[in-house]
């Protein structure tokens, strides 16, 4: 029996693994499961995730996730997607004081 030693993989789509990937870096992403079935191993971790079609799996951990498929020679097809960008926060403080003070200054300029 021949094994394929895991590969890397960084976030986008991964299909056809053979052997497993090494997922890095990827706290927040969310695993999706699209064919096969995926076994998930957060390293360091006791626990395993085991995702069916259509599951997903939201990474908890900034530690490296192994991911396998679940049958020996069976196909796993896994979307990998990032997490969303943060928004923005509302501004406050010193910009809402400019803010304030320019568009009042504006304002009167334009009446006067």
């Amino acid at each position: 029996m021949t094994t394929s030693a895991p590969h890397r993989l960084a976030a986008g789509n991964a299909s056809d693994i053979h052997g497993g990937a090494y997922l890095d870096d990827l706290r927040d992403a969310r695993l999706t499961c699209l064919r096969g079935s995926a076994w998930i191993t957060v390293d360091g971790e006791q626990r395993d995730i085991v995702l069916e079609p259509g599951e997903s799996f939201v990474v908890d951990s900034s530690r490296p996730v192994l991911v396998q498929a679940l049958r020996a020679g069976g196909r796993l097809d896994l979307r990998i997607t990032p997490p969303a960008l943060p928004r923005h926060p509302p501004a406050h403080g010193w910009m809402q004081s400019l803010r304030a003070r320019f568009g009042t200054a504006a304002a009167a300029a334009r009446a006067a």
